[in-house]
């Protein structure tokens, strides 16, 4: 279902002084190796159908980076300190603009920061439950 009111999605003005707490920029794209020297020891590897997928854990966040090719491409961010999903591209280091789409569930902006899409997808009080970044691949 979209959003009936999207006009009040693209009024919205972030807070400016929202720290980000990843910058996703510095992720995607890298090797397993390199993403460990930024988020510490992989929790758990294992294959998938489409590449490696390891998961990191750096309190008070969660993170599953999937390795397309053997670049960090498709990464899921899990971290309660992102307490809105409207400025969730904020919180990981990319610039604040209106949702593309907007469900009832999810939030998506595409293209954003030269990335292929962010989602945010919804949780309880606004708060986002997750977000899913896609780099380069569909």
């Amino acid at each position: 279902m979209a959003l009936a009111a999207a006009g009040a999605v693209q009024a919205f003005t972030p807070v400016p002084d929202i720290k980000p707490v990843l910058q996703i920029k510095q992720i995607v794209g890298q090797t397993e190796a390199a993403v460990a020297k930024m988020l510490g020891k992989a929790a758990s590897c294992e294959q998938s159908k489409y590449g490696r997928r390891c998961e990191y854990r750096k309190s008070p966040a969660r993170y599953e980076v999937v390795f397309i090719k053997g670049k960090a491409d498709w990464i899921t961010v899990e971290d309660p300190r992102i307490d809105n999903a409207l400025t969730a591209p904020v919180w990981i280091g990319l610039p604040a603009k209106p949702v593309d789409v907007g469900t009832s569930e999810v939030l998506r902006w595409n293209g954003l920061g030269g990335l292929l899409e962010v989602s945010a997808y919804k949780g309880s009080g606004g708060r986002p439950s997750y977000l899913y970044i896609k780099s380069v691949t569909r």
